[in-house]
């Protein structure tokens, strides 16, 4: 069964990031600002979340209302196959709209999802976008839209949804980190209200992950550096802290 590859994540300790982010040498940064939208009708508890569904904006900090490149993506985590239909699941680069589905497992300590995604370039004139306002239209591709009809567990009407963010990412590629620097590894560093916490990430073959698994796990231990033993997703700890913020 077609498996685009896998995803290794750990997630390290918020009260640890300056000092990491020193040892770990990091090279050049990228800056974004990073939006998730859901459905915030009253007597709801951000229903897309809830049904693994995740719609993502990634807009280059400061380009908002502007030109700029960024991306946005329509994820199914977990997801099941059998939820798939034959049309996305054959689906590549290019399906329509440019739009590129990948099929990836997500790998955090021993928490093992499936997840597709439906990924698309924003338009080159930037929306602006507000914390709880609407999702603008257009934002996102007919494909992916499409997608959402043809594959979501939930029905979703993407004129009803509503922004959540910004949230500041630093992302790098690059690190001197030898180990690390050795299996690819990027980091990508999330900020929001009280939060603050550095993903480390590598994508590799589905046949070689529990070994990439193993060395990432001792390659952080080595730097004396103690894992996050909760190691939920980032997207869940930024969705319930921007929709509960009392705002």
């Amino acid at each position: 069964m077609r498996l685009d590859g896998v995803e290794v994540k750990v997630t390290l300790q918020a009260d640890q990031v300056p000092s990491l982010l020193e040892r770990l040498g990091l090279g050049e940064r990228t800056r974004l600002d990073v939006w998730f939208c859901d459905d915030l009708t009253t007597g709801t508890d951000l229903p897309l979340l809830a049904a693994g569904i995740v719609v993502r904006l990634r807009v280059p900090h400061g380009a908002h209302g502007g030109h700029g490149h960024g991306d946005s993506v329509v994820k199914l985590r977990p997801c099941r196959r059998s939820q798939l239909t034959a049309r996305w699941l054959s689906a590549g680069t290019g399906v329509d709209d440019d739009v590129e589905l990948r099929l990836e497992e997500d790998w955090a300590g021993v928490r093992r999802v499936l997840a597709a995604s439906a990924q698309a370039r924003l338009p080159h004139a930037v929306p602006t976008l507000t914390h709880r306002g609407p999702l603008p239209g257009d934002v996102l591709a007919k494909a992916q839209v499409a997608y959402l009809d043809d594959c979501a567990p939930l029905r979703v009407n993407p004129d009803q949804l509503c922004t959540l963010g910004p949230i500041k990412a630093d992302r790098w590629t690059s690190m001197t980190s030898p180990d690390l620097a050795a299996l690819g590894v990027r980091a990508e560093r999330w900020r929001v209200a009280d939060l603050d916490f550095l993903e480390l990430s590598v994508k590799v073959a589905r046949e070689q992950a529990e070994a990439v698994q193993a060395r990432l796990d001792d390659a952080v231990s080595a730097l004396g550096i103690a894992l996050d033993e909760d190691q939920e997703t980032k997207t869940r700890r930024v969705l319930d802290a921007l929709a509960h913020d009392g705002t």
